[in-house]
Formats: C-alpha cells, sequence, structure tokens
C-alpha cells in the first residue's frame, strides 16, 4: 500500500454493504493524497478503518460523499483534517467515535456532519469536538 498515493474512488459505485478494513495499517500517508469519493459507496451500511492513522491527511471532504446507507462506522484515528461525514443514517455510536479520533489541531478545522447527524448528539458529545479547536456543520 505504501506505493500507492491516489485512493480517489476506490470502492466508489461497488455493491458493497460491508467493508472491513480494521487491520489495514499503511504508513507514511501524506497530506497530498488523493482520497476524493474513495468510500462513496451508496449500499455501504458498515466501515471499519480503526487501524489507520489519518494524522497526516488534511483534505477528507468527499471521502464519504454519496455513502446514504452508512450506519456504523470505525472510524481511523488522529483525524486533522476537515471531513464531511454527512451520511444520515450513521449511528450515534459511531458519531461519537468519530469525535472520540479527532486530533486537536491548532488552526480550525470542520466536521461536517448535518442537521440530522448533530441532533443526535449531547452539548457535551459536541464540546468534545470543539475543545480540540473543531467546528461543527
Amino acid at each position: 500500500v505504501n506505493l500507492v498515493s491516489n485512493f480517489t474512488s476506490m470502492f466508489r459505485d461497488t455493491k458493497l454493504t460491508v467493508l472491513d478494513l480494521s487491520s489495514w495499517t499503511p504508513s507514511n500517508y501524506t497530506k497530498n493524497w488523493a482520497w476524493g469519493y474513495a468510500f462513496s459507496i451508496q449500499s455501504l451500511t458498515s466501515l471499519d478503518l480503526s487501524s489507520a492513522d489519518f494524522g497526516n491527511l488534511t483534505d477528507l471532504n468527499n471521502m464519504f460523499s454519496n455513502a446514504t446507507s452508512l450506519v456504523s462506522f470505525n472510524p481511523p484515528i488522529n483525524i486533522v483534517g476537515s471531513l464531511n461525514l454527512d451520511a444520515t443514517k450513521l449511528d450515534t455510536e459511531s458519531l461519537i467515535k468519530v469525535i472520540n479520533n479527532l486530533a486537536t489541531v491548532t488552526s480550525t478545522q470542520t466536521l461536517t456532519m448535518g442537521s440530522t447527524n448533530l441532533a443526535k448528539l449531547t452539548d457535551e458529545d459536541k464540546a468534545i469536538a470543539t475543545g480540540k479547536g473543531w467546528t461543527l456543520a
């Protein structure tokens, strides 16, 4: 995996429903790796990226675009880049895992969850993200 630097549309438009990448631990991520639409899978209901460290990735927008069926998500650790995760079927447990895996940032980053997902969180949950320097949208 270390030879790959472009994950754009990696699984896009496949018919996968479950994708378990929990043992995937690629190293040497760089901020300019392309991840756009990598998990844009309309049929995906469960995704596990729990062993991946995204500490060097600064642009995760559109990574989950069109993942409208996603319910269960074990996010990568050390998320530092703005992320659009407007998958409205996500369960509360998954949303809290995302918040807990956000790194503390020095320049404001945005976690776009949409109003449906934000309504699933308590003020205390949201305070965890904002306390780490994140804006929730």
